[in-house]
């Protein structure tokens, strides 16, 4: 709804959509001036304000990892409760960008008046379709305050939505992008977020503008089934690079380990807030147990991946630990009266 009353607002008003840019941000005065051809990128020529390389982490009442990437767009770690959402609050944060597998806390942003929206990216990197919803729901959301992009932790799909976002807008190079994910913290072991940026270019503002639609609050995560079936796609290719050596294999070169952990991680914990999940009678204890297992892969992986028989004993964990959750599934798929194909 807000979407669709900003865009009536501006076209009552006569605002192009490129003054949307300029609104509540000195810094870009003047580039509302530049026309909307099919041509022109979405903000024009890079304007002389540049983003600060040495913008430092910091930690906020409820917000543990907390980075500005520009005076109006910040990225970080999931708010933790009320306390995190009136962080954010205070600093003038009007809407939340979150893409974290996980949907956001609700309760706690429309609490303060605090829009929401959720834009679930993995590891692998975002497609061209969210980083133009990405891009679109930075530009109609900053007319109302700043907008903070969060995922689990802050350290790599949020700075590396936030860099997209500045490529997308013009107002930063590929390479200030990088330099902020580095400053971040987000690893190279995720090559695929780090070619995203690498390969981002301005949008066209025609694309922001053919793209304005309601964006989602929350995204019901994928059924279980096919959770579950990515997650042994995921087991799988771990097991192939463990077969090698914990070293990627030279006929697959694509294959990025510690992405992959992650993915197990992030789908793991969307799983309890699946409506099958109550229907199988599944407990929450079911998923945490791997999630634990698969988070440590894939911290032994950034840290230290040349300890095999650690990695070998995580992988193992991570294995085991499913086919437990299997098996609970199993049990209670007959009283449940209901059927689940599940990849092993």
């Amino acid at each position: 709804m807000r979407c669709l009353i900003v865009t009536a607002a501006l076209a009552l008003s006569g605002v192009s959509i490129a003054d949307i840019w300029t609104i509540g941000n000195p810094n870009l005065v003047g580039l509302n001036k530049i026309q909307a051809t099919a041509d022109a990128p979405l903000c024009g020529p890079t304007p002389t304000v540049k983003m600060p390389h040495d913008a430092p982490l910091r930690e906020l009442p409820g917000i543990s990892t907390f980075m500005v990437f520009q005076n109006d767009l910040y990225s970080g770690a999931r708010p933790e409760e009320i306390v995190g959402a009136q962080s954010l609050y205070a600093l003038g944060v009007r809407t939340i960008i979150s893409v974290d597998s996980v949907p956001p806390d609700r309760r706690c942003a429309e609490q303060l008046g605090i829009s929401l929206i959720h834009i679930p990216l993995n590891y692998s990197g975002p497609d061209k379709h969210q980083i133009v919803d990405l891009t679109t729901a930075y530009a109609m959301a900053r007319g109302d305050g700043k907008v903070y992009v969060h995922c689990h932790h802050g350290v790599h799909r949020a700075p590396t939505a936030c860099a997209l976002i500045s490529i997308a807008i013009g107002i930063s190079t590929p390479e200030q992008a990088q330099a902020k994910m580095a400053i971040a913290g987000t690893s190279d072991h995720y090559p695929m977020l780090w070619t995203s940026v690498d390969m981002q270019t301005p949008i066209d503002m025609l694309d922001v503008v053919s793209n304005i639609h309601i964006l989602p609050s929350a995204v019901t995560p994928s059924d279980i089934a096919s959770s579950m079936t990515m997650i042994d796609e995921a087991i799988m290719r771990l097991e192939r690079i463990r077969d090698y050596g914990w070293s990627i294999p030279p006929d697959h070169p694509d294959l990025a380990p510690a992405s992959d952990a992650g993915l197990i991680a992030e789908t793991l914990r969307t799983l309890p807030s699946s409506p099958q999940w109550g229907t199988f009678g599944l407990a929450l204890s079911d998923a945490e147990a791997a999630v634990h297992a698969a988070a440590a892969l894939e911290q032994l992986l950034l840290l230290d991946s040349s300890n095999a028989t650690a990695l070998n004993m995580k992988l193992n964990l991570v294995r085991q630990s499913c086919t437990q959750c299997h098996g609970n599934l199993r049990n209670n798929l007959g009283s449940a009266g209901q059927r689940l194909v599940i990849v092993e």
